[in-house]
């Protein structure tokens, strides 16, 4: 029986620095022996919104497991006038763990550029009037922008820099989620297949979760089956209500950027739900505010999973 881990080459393993994406890697490593092959490139997509211990978790995983991670950051390198073509707008800068952000700044650069370039260009009636009154947009579970363009593009931009057009990317989706599998695996291209190796190995959370439980080490925030309710932007969007508010009530000062995102843009990231600013006041005066049947489901992740 084929090794799902032993992947196929040219890669690039989209590294969230969660739970089932370490998982990934060390499996990875281990069908290589250890040492991956010089073909296959570990990318690590910072959106200056992840925990602090996601960024630890990461280094503890380059120290110790010898194995070089790329940390990217999305930045733009032009202001008005703008490129027709986007791609000669941006560029992704490489960091590392001391020189990471941690404030948000790459999120909050999107979201400048993606408004300043709709000021540029745009030309329909009902955008002028928005624009008029200071209305940006801002990605919603609709329109993902924050995903494709601080994760997805930035994968894509370190290959074709180092002049690898086609490849494998290596996404951490388990055996637990095969409506994601299906979905994402539709975005193959010819230039670009996507390979699952944990659902191919029917690997699930479960797994993951006896891994790290057993492990020498392990990511420094809860351990729910194997993932964290925590992972990737600490309070995107497209988490659910019980999620969100367990992380406000931990920690309120975390709702700050979203609240200053949204006033500096008078705008929302979720019409269907309170601004930031109106859920922390709810979360902070009252005791529960959502129980199970008040509840809604995760929308889904960033690119990269947990």
């Amino acid at each position: 029986m084929n090794n799902p881990y032993k992947i196929p080459r040219p890669a690039q393993i989209s590294f969230s620095g969660g739970r089932s994406s370490a998982f990934m890697l060390w499996n990875i490593l281990k069908a290589y022996e250890y040492k991956l092959p010089d073909d296959i490139y570990v990318i690590f997509a910072n959106t200056g919104k992840e925990d602090e211990k996601t960024l630890e978790f990461i280094k503890k995983i380059e120290d110790n497991w010898k194995v070089k991670i790329y940390w990217l950051e999305f930045d733009t390198k032009k202001t008005p006038p703008f490129s027709k073509k986007r791609s000669e707008d941006i560029i992704y800068k490489e960091v590392n763990f001391e020189t990471a952000s941690r404030n948000g700044e790459p999120f909050k650069k999107l979201i400048d550029y993606r408004s300043a370039r709709d000021r540029y260009f745009i030309t329909e009636r009902k955008n002028q009037d928005k624009i008029k009154n200071g209305i940006n947009f801002l990605p919603n579970p609709l329109a993902r922008y924050c995903t494709d363009l601080l994760k997805i593009k930035s994968f894509d931009y370190f290959m074709k820099n180092i002049e690898i057009k086609q490849y494998n990317n290596i996404v951490g989706l388990r055996y637990d989620e095969p409506r994601r599998v299906t979905s994402i695996k539709k975005s193959s291209t010819k230039r670009i297949e996507i390979v699952v190796p944990m659902y191919e190995a029917e690997h699930t959370k479960e797994d993951i979760s006896k891994f790290w439980n057993d492990y020498w080490f392990d990511l420094e925030l809860p351990n729910v089956d194997g993932v964290t309710p925590h992972g990737n932007c600490d309070l995107c969007f497209l988490k659910n209500k019980k999620n969100t508010e367990m992380i406000i009530r931990e920690n309120p000062n975390k709702a700050d950027w979203w609240i200053q995102i949204e006033e500096e843009n008078k705008n929302v990231f979720r019409i269907n739900r309170p601004s930031y600013k109106k859920l922390k006041e709810m979360i902070i005066s009252t005791p529960s505010l959502f129980d199970d049947e008040n509840n809604d489901e995760d929308l889904g992740d960033c690119f990269c999973t947990d």
